[in-house]
């Protein structure tokens, strides 16, 4: 387990400076729009994982054979790449995209795939953070260097994405057949994955909507240049995430397999909250105080990105909010499906509104300051509507 977390934060660390080097090289313009299609493409993903990114987790302890469930997940994910990518390739034709955007779509075959939520599952987190530092962190390294270094554009970059993310997903997938199970299809699992999909579907995109939203919305309201600007201080803000990542691939699970017994889920919830409480506070002291000014003086060009240090002291008030991200993820796993939709598009509902008031009224720093609200209010509705549920207070049934 140490060596895992050595390789996840050697992978963080790599991705992080080379995200860098791209902000740096191509200029906060062509690195905004750069930010803009890859954040477009992860809502797109979904669509085109149909819903079983979450229905893999749930259904999985209920049932023996496994296999049969990987692989119809699996079967289900290519199918919906395809349908998706036939709808946007008409759509974008008659929008008349650049040249990127058809590019996003190669990137999108590996992360439909990704198998990173089977391993977890199988608690095979080594292996998953073990190729994704060595291909997907390595490798796309030295081809990025390399595209720089060659002054080619920034098309490049994703296309070495697409290359080293999808050898990683071929590692991944031949551990699975040698070490879990080879290929079987069936059309009953095939079928029945679908139907318990369904549902996951509207709530991934809800969830990845309201998640995507401040780029997105920003990627409309905005210039590229201010597009670029909070994009470089949301990178950082998701790596000061690494850490929540890391516990939660560890909480989640333990929440799955507890969740019909309200006591263990209190208790599970309780060390989660103290866990992260712990983290965050922590993340947000250091940054503010120390962080913030060296990344902004040192590593990103001062000229270019210096208000970029102003949007992320801002966005640090947002770092509260995921203190109490398997509140959330208990709505999850309700059969009062809606509850989980609404508490999502209520928020990007509200990031649309503040955002645009607040643009409006404060440029980019009143806009980050709109999102982070939406953060904090968002998950005080979950911490809410989550304890009426285990204090009986709602009544329903659990699946």
């Amino acid at each position: 387990m140490v060596t895992s977390y050595l390789l996840y934060l050697l992978h963080f660390s790599i991705t992080f400076f080379i995200n860098i080097h791209i902000a740096n090289y191509y200029l906060s313009d062509i690195f905004g729009e750069y930010q803009f299609y890859n954040t477009l493409f992860v809502l797109f993903v979904s669509v085109s994982q149909m819903g079983t990114l979450q229905s893999f987790v749930v259904l999985a302890p209920k049932i023996s054979n496994k296999i049969k469930l990987i692989f119809a997940t699996l079967i289900l994910r290519i199918i919906g790449y395809s349908l998706l990518t036939i709808l946007l390739l008409i759509v974008f034709w008659l929008m008349r995209l650049p040249n990127i955007a058809y590019i996003f779509l190669l990137l999108l075959i590996p992360l439909t795939i990704s198998l990173s939520s089977i391993l977890d599952y199988y608690k095979k987190i080594n292996i998953d953070v073990k190729y994704n530092f060595f291909f997907d962190g390595l490798l796309f390294a030295t081809l990025t260097i390399l595209i720089i270094q060659s002054e080619l554009s920034i098309i490049y970059i994703v296309i070495a994405r697409f290359i080293s993310k999808s050898i990683s997903e071929l590692m991944k997938y031949k551990y699975i057949i040698n070490n879990i199970g080879v290929f079987v299809f069936s059309k009953k699992y095939l079928i029945w994955m679908f139907i318990k999909s369904k549902v996951f579907i509207a709530n991934r995109l809800i969830v990845e909507l309201y998640a995507r939203s401040d780029i997105l919305l920003l990627g409309f309201i905005a210039n590229k240049n201010e597009v670029g600007i909070y994009a470089v201080s949301l990178a950082i803000y998701n790596g000061l995430l690494m850490g929540e990542g890391l516990l939660a691939r560890k909480l989640f699970p333990q929440l799955t397999k507890v969740f019909k017994d309200d006591k263990k889920v209190k208790e599970i919830l309780m060390i989660s909250i103290l866990y992260k409480s712990i983290y965050f506070i922590t993340v947000i002291l250091f940054t503010y105080f120390f962080l913030n000014n060296i990344i902004f003086t040192y590593l990103y060009n001062p000229e270019e990105y210096m208000r970029s240090s102003i949007v992320l002291d801002f966005m640090l008030i947002g770092l509260f909010s995921h203190i109490f991200a398997n509140n959330t993820n208990y709505l999850l796993m309700l059969k009062d499906n809606y509850l989980y939709i609404k508490r999502f598009t209520i928020g990007f509902v509200l990031n649309i509104i503040l955002g645009i008031i607040f643009y409006e009224i404060y440029n980019l720093e009143g806009y980050t300051v709109a999102i982070q609200i939406v953060k904090i209010v968002m998950v005080s509705y979950s911490v809410y509507i989550s304890y009426q549920y285990l204090n009986n207070k709602i009544k329903v049934a659990i699946t």
